[in-house]
């Protein structure tokens, strides 16, 4: 790739970093951002895990087609990563609180 192609890559990067860091707006404040962010570690901690699940069903013996599978395998680990860490932070971390609490 030419190097003109990078530099103006990394400059509109920067541009939207800028712009995530200083606004104020709907755009980036809404209740799904804000969900997201809330487990956002938990979804990064657990992706891997989801994923290796969703190979060992084997989807490419069901799906020929290689782009379709592999948007499939993408949405079905980010669906089955946020499903996951959302039933880990909201409840299963609530009750092992409660239960380490009665101690």
């Amino acid at each position: 790739m030419p190097l003109g192609f990078e530099v103006s890559m990394v400059i509109l990067f920067s541009l939207w970093v800028i712009y995530a860091i200083g606004c104020n707006d709907c755009i980036l404040q809404n209740r799904f951002t804000k969900y997201i962010s809330g487990i956002s570690m938990e979804i990064y901690l657990c992706h891997m895990v989801i994923f290796r699940v969703i190979e060992r069903v084997h989807l490419e013996k069901y799906i020929d087609n290689a782009e379709m599978l592999y948007v499939l395998t993408c949405l079905l680990t980010i669906v089955g990563a946020v499903i996951f860490s959302h039933v880990v932070k909201f409840w299963f971390f609530p009750k092992v609180e409660t239960l380490s609490a009665h101690k």
